[in-house]
């Protein structure tokens, strides 16, 4: 079980706000996958906590190589072979798991290529390649500050969910 002291939390929403709530939660979800996803890992988290893992794993992959890069990088069976999307917008990111959903139906239709290994040149030829993603990795990114205060309050709100809190 996933535990975060009291204290933590409270110096860290006192400093840095709900982003900063967040990151402790992050942190430890890391942790986690330290050794790759394993099934061990995937074993350890419940699925709510996959949920809060799978949206930092996200926002970081699309700030770097985008919906091309996660795919290259094994992580699209992460997110498209779970209902993520869904639970998403049960976590109140609506904006984010229709977003998802969009890139799944991109993903789909061309799941072949895009998780193919391919040399340097091919890979940066995919970016122009599948530009439909580029509109769809901008808003979720836009969307970040609000999806997360969102998020934050729903892992509050649900917090022994999340993680066993330490007094």
């Amino acid at each position: 079980m996933i535990e975060i002291k009291e204290t933590d939390i409270i110096a860290a929403v006192e400093t840095g706000g709900h982003k900063a709530f967040l990151e402790l939660f992050f942190e430890e979800y890391r942790k986690v996958f330290a050794d790759g996803y394993t099934a061990e890992a995937m074993q350890s988290l419940s699925f709510d906590q996959h949920v809060v893992h799978a949206y930092d794993l996200l926002i970081r992959e699309l700030d770097e190589e985008g919906f091309v890069g996660m795919a290259q990088n094994g992580y699209t069976p992460y997110f498209f072979g779970n209902p993520f999307a869904r639970k998403f917008k049960e976590f109140d990111l609506v904006k984010t798991g229709k977003l998802m959903y969009k890139a799944q139906d991109i993903y789909e239709a061309n799941k072949k290529d895009l998780e193919r290994d391919k040399d340097e040149e091919e890979f940066v030829a995919s970016f122009e390649k599948y530009e439909a993603f580029d509109p769809i990795e901008e808003e979720i990114l836009e969307l970040q500050d609000s999806e997360m205060e969102k998020l934050a309050s729903y892992v509050d709100e649900h917090i022994e969910d999340f993680a066993h809190i330490i007094k």
